[in-house]
């Protein structure tokens, strides 16, 4: 496989599977950290569920060495690696059908598997949405996907989109930097003959969690004000010619403290040089997916909240939205898309048909 990042230092082990890691120029990685990727990600020990700490469906979080020290993005200094593709958990899963949310309660972590996920997966679980040029969606689901590790199209397209977001500075969000990657040396780890492989990312602290996740131990965390805080960081994002289209609350962190959003998970960035109605569905999936899981977390966890949080929080987004894009009313095309999207959750949809 040709190197994602050029000009990487090399390192391979032969562990319980064999990775080759790419080391990137400006990482921040001691030799320890190293050391500590390299026997996770092959397996060299099996897996220490003291020193891991698991985040989601396959990535896990260890302590770095030394804390990276950057002051940008409203963000002072990365205590943590996250490490994705390297395992899976045995979820237990709790489905709401009506909202298409899911919260997983994580049990034992698991190796890297070449079984397929994707045939596994119903309704738009593990899709990404397509927007064809007169701005139709549809959801589409990869085929294969592998059990807790990344096909070699995907971790490029990760590894590469998240390394161009670290480069812009936004000034109302962070991206986690990417300080490695690597694929796995081991013909039961592939798929058509090309490796999986998995992610190194710089994390603010072992202790923040997902959104999702941090609001299932918290339910106070789930507010107007932080659905709106995700929306101004989607509005700058755009502003910048970006579209994320995965901006649901598990690829979100909220740092309280620095009362800041991490956002990560950038395989699906999108560029805005469609067709305008392109343009604008991009944009309207950003900002629609967390409204949308706020109502649904609400109802999910049994949460009272009373239908005019909804309608302010749609109010409230459509003028932030279009005055931090344009400064000018929202796009007519946008509502009309507003309309259709909302007949995935009832609870909105009424709002947004008088808007």
């Amino acid at each position: 496989m040709e190197e994602i990042i050029t000009n990487c230092k090399t390192y391979i082990s032969n562990g319980k599977f064999p990775i080759r890691l790419y080391v990137l120029p400006e990482s921040s990685l001691t030799e320890t950290d190293i050391s500590n990727i390299i026997g996770y990600a092959s397996w060299q020990d099996g897996f220490n569920h003291n020193t891991a700490h698991k985040v989601g469906g396959r990535d896990v979080l260890i302590a770095r060495k030394n804390a990276l020290i950057t002051g940008i993005d409203g963000i002072d200094s990365y205590k943590a690696l996250q490490i994705g593709g390297i395992g899976y958990c045995s979820p237990h899963l709790n489905v709401n059908q009506q909202d298409d949310h899911t919260i997983i309660n994580h049990k034992k972590f698991n190796p890297p598997s070449n079984r397929n996920f994707a045939a596994q997966q119903k309704g738009n679980s593990q899709t990404s949405p397509h927007v064809d040029e007169n701005g139709n969606v549809s959801y589409r689901r990869n085929e294969y996907l592998p059990w807790g590790t990344y096909i070699t199209a995907d971790l490029a397209d990760k590894v590469k989109a998240t390394h161009e977001m670290t480069t812009h500075h936004f000034r109302l969000f962070g991206v986690p930097p990417v300080e490695a990657y690597g694929i796995y040396n081991n013909e039961n780890l592939s798929h058509n003959n090309q490796p999986f492989g998995f992610i190194v990312t710089a994390y603010p602290d072992i202790g923040i969690k997902r959104i999702d996740t941090s609001i299932q131990d918290k339910p106070s965390l789930l507010t107007v004000e932080l659905i709106r805080k995700v929306i101004i960081a989607a509005a700058e994002l755009h502003k910048a010619g970006y579209a994320h289209l995965q901006t649901h609350l598990g690829n979100l962190h909220f740092l309280e403290e620095k009362e800041r959003i991490l956002i990560s998970d950038w395989e699906t960035l999108q560029e805005l040089n469609g067709t305008p109605k392109q343009n604008v569905m991009w944009k309207t999936l950003d900002v629609l997916r967390p409204i949308r899981d706020y109502a649904s977390l609400k109802r999910f966890l049994e949460i009272p909240y009373h239908q005019n949080e909804i309608k302010e929080l749609i109010e409230r987004t459509l003028r932030i939205y279009s005055k931090a894009i344009t400064g000018k009313p929202i796009d007519p095309d946008m509502k009309q898309i507003w309309r259709s999207e909302a007949s995935i959750n009832p609870g909105v949809a009424d709002y947004i048909l008088k808007l």
